[in-house]
């Protein structure tokens, strides 16, 4: 099966955010400390979990769960 473009290959994965084109340089600076930010998040909880007797395993699946939920 041929796929028919490089977007229609990542059908699989979850809603994001758009950044929208046009927005130069800002556009693109803000998307990138977003995701910084996003993985910050994602670190304090996934600490959080683990600190408090979940094992890694169910904490990172936990933390993963609740990134693709956004």
């Amino acid at each position: 099966m041929a796929t028919k473009s490089f977007d229609a290959a990542l059908n699989f994965l979850p809603e994001s955010k758009a950044v929208h084109k046009g927005r130069g340089m800002f556009g693109v600076l803000k998307a990138i400390v977003e995701s910084f930010e996003e993985g910050r998040q994602a670190e304090a909880m996934y600490r959080d979990l683990v600190a408090h007797g979940v094992k890694h395993e169910d904490a990172a699946r936990r933390v993963f769960a609740n990134s693709t939920k956004h």
